[in-house]
Order: C-alpha cells, then structure tokens, then sequence
C-alpha cells in the first residue's frame, strides 16, 4: 500500500514510517522540515505547508499525526492557539487535500489523544464514553470532528485516541530525568490513572487498523495493563535503579504550572475495547516489561 504520513519527523512517526516501510509499504512522508526525517530505504520525504497540502493522488491510507506538543512549554493563550491550530487547521487541510484527490485515499488515520475524556477519577473508559470539558478534551473533540468530515467524502476514519507512549525518547525520557539525577517523586496524590502504550503496540496497531476494514471510529490506543501514577513512578524507579521518595502535592504542580497540570494530574482509566475485540494481540501488557524494555534498549 502506498501510506502518506503527516507527523512523520516526530517521535511516534519516525517509529511508524520505519515500521511500515520494513513491512513492505511505499510510505511518503510530508514534512515541514525534510531534513529532520531519517532516511530510510522505502521513505520519500516531501516538504509541505498546512496552507499548501499536495494532492493525495494515489495514496491507500493517510496517517495524520501531525500537532504542536502539548508539553514543549507553558499553555500560554499563543501556546494554547499553536496546540489547538497545529491540530484542527491541519487536519482541516488534510481532509480538503483528500476532497481534491482524483483518487483519493479509502482509509485516514487521524490521531487524538486519551486527553479526550478529561479527568475521569476511577470511571472505566471505553470507545464510546463520553469527552471531558477541560482544554485538551476540547482540543481532542474539536480534531476529531474535523477528521470526521472526511467520511462525507466515502473515507473510512479511524481515531487513534494515543495515551502515553514509552519509547526512546518522548514524554519517557523527561520523566526519567529526575530519576537519573536521583530526585525521583511520584506526582499528586500517586492514586490517578496513567494510561500507556508501548511504542511497539503504537506501530502494531496502527498496522492492523489498515488491514482490517471494518475498524473505524474511536479507538483507545493503550495498553490493557493499567496503572496508576504511584504504580508508574515506582516502576520507572525500579527500572532505572533509583530511588523514588518524594511526592509533589497536586496544589504545588497546579501553583506551578496552572492548567498544564492536568497532564499528570488528570485521571483516565482506559481501556482499548475495541482494538481486542478486533483481535489484537498487544506485545506489553506490563509495565515492568515495557519499562525493561525501554531502558534495556537505550542501553543497548
């Protein structure tokens, strides 16, 4: 199949276009900046511009994970308009540069995130629960409604709502920085839940969403084997081989860094319903082995 990749020079997409193209796929990958994508055999880089997507001709499948990090800074209101446009004017793009296709794609694969569903307490969370009301919940809706309009257009849709990914880099290594240093804490109250995923599930799964035709809609990209923070700041101690003894209280990180807070403070148990009963097989269900894995390799 013949994949164009949106995102593709960040952490999750450099992942993906190697992946996808050591299985045999023609992968494009449209970049604001090329020289940041790695060459790899099977992967051709075009330059793009949200304002000036090129047609998709041609193209099987559109993976669109293109979007500001929410955790690069402060969510100033400039900072808060990048994340939120960087989102929903691109996807916009996107679904009229496939509009404008003579042979458009069948299939868009459009990221979101668990941030969807806010702050959730103990709640289980399915495909089908209801979003949150904080920025990042809006943030989510609002993107996937933009990438919706495109089954107007005959597209299947697919909505990868991501939760933490663990891999060689990304939000992973600036959470074990502090344990590096021997200042390792566990965040808030320790008690909210952390959805994850390992990288490797990440690719697996976006892989099987292209070859079954019938997955569309929502789907949690996470791992089955849940954890709260308590459970994931002790497993990043015991993987690194440091200590973790202090605790940053919720209203201090909330005095610090105001609604960003809501990253490590918001509590999402997730659940990927529907990727397991669409049969997917997950590679790391456990923390321990996803962590071992993660550090075992960086020091390989």
């Amino acid at each position: 199949m013949r994949v164009v990749l949106l995102g593709g020079s960040g952490f999750v997409g450099s992942s993906l276009s190697r992946h996808l193209a050591q299985g045999g796929h023609e992968v494009v990958v449209l970049s604001r900046n090329p020289a940041r994508v790695r060459a790899v055999e099977g992967v051709s880089v075009w330059r793009w511009r949200p304002e000036m997507l090129p047609p998709l001709d041609g193209a099987d499948v559109v993976v669109n994970l293109a979007g500001e990090s929410i955790a690069a800074g402060p969510w100033t209101r400039p900072r808060r308009r990048r994340i939120y446009n960087s989102r929903v004017e691109t996807t916009r793009a996107v679904v009229r540069a496939i509009a404008g296709a003579l042979r458009g794609p069948g299939l868009l694969i459009n990221a979101s995130a668990v941030g969807y569903y806010g702050d959730a307490g103990d709640a289980v969370l399915g495909e089908d629960s209801p979003p949150g009301r904080d920025f990042l919940a809006r943030v989510a809706s609002a993107w996937e409604e933009e990438a919706l309009r495109a089954q107007d257009l005959g597209v299947r849709v697919a909505l990868i709502r991501l939760g933490t990914v663990l891999g060689r880099g990304g939000a992973l290594s600036r959470m074990a920085l502090p344990f590096r240093l021997g200042l390792g804490c566990v965040l808030g109250d320790g008690r909210q839940w952390f959805p994850w995923i390992h990288m490797a599930d990440v690719v697996g799964a976006i892989e099987h969403i292209i070859v079954h035709e019938d997955l569309a809609g929502p789907l949690n990209l996470v791992s089955p084997g849940q954890v709260t923070m308590e459970e994931l700041c002790q497993g990043l101690a015991r993987a690194l081989h440091r200590p973790c003894r202090f605790r940053v209280p919720s209203g201090l990180m909330r005095l610090v860094l105001g609604e960003m807070s809501s990253l490590f403070l918001n509590s999402q148990r997730v659940r990927p319903d529907r990727l397991i009963a669409a049969g997917y097989q997950f590679r790391y269900q456990n923390l321990a082995e996803a962590l071992g894995e993660v550090f075992g390799a960086a020091k390989g």
